[in-house]
């Protein structure tokens, strides 16, 4: 799953063969400003080693909070992993509790286009 910085959890479930898709809609809440495009659409995809965000809808506008964890479920923990994004190394920690491996501030935003490798 992943976790926005208020730790509201949005996630996707990794199906059979470690791939998994889903969706992720953020608006205000409050008012009709969807109507407008205030909103956030994101596609996420895994493929096992990779996980994609991606906008799902044209000139949607809504700020999203930054991404403070995301969460892995079902990955070998025992194992060490190492994530990048753009290049740059992320911090990956095994959470042998949950039996789940972990990113922590991956130092992207919910509703902007990114990706994540593992390897």
């Amino acid at each position: 799953y992943i976790c926005p910085s208020r730790c509201q959890s949005s996630g996707i479930n990794a199906e059979y063969g470690g791939k998994a898709n889903g969706d992720v809609y953020i608006d205000d809440g409050k008012s009709y400003e969807y109507k407008a495009g205030r909103f956030s659409y994101q596609l996420l995809s895994f493929d096992g080693k990779t996980l994609t965000s991606r906008s799902g809808v044209k000139d949607a506008t809504y700020p999203s909070p930054a991404v403070e964890r995301i969460v892995f479920i079902g990955l070998n923990y025992q194992k060490t992993h190492t994530a990048s994004l753009n290049g740059k190394e992320l911090v990956v920690l095994a959470d042998k509790s949950n039996e789940s491996v972990v990113i922590k501030k991956p130092g992207v935003l919910l509703s902007d286009e990114w990706t994540i490798s593992l390897s």
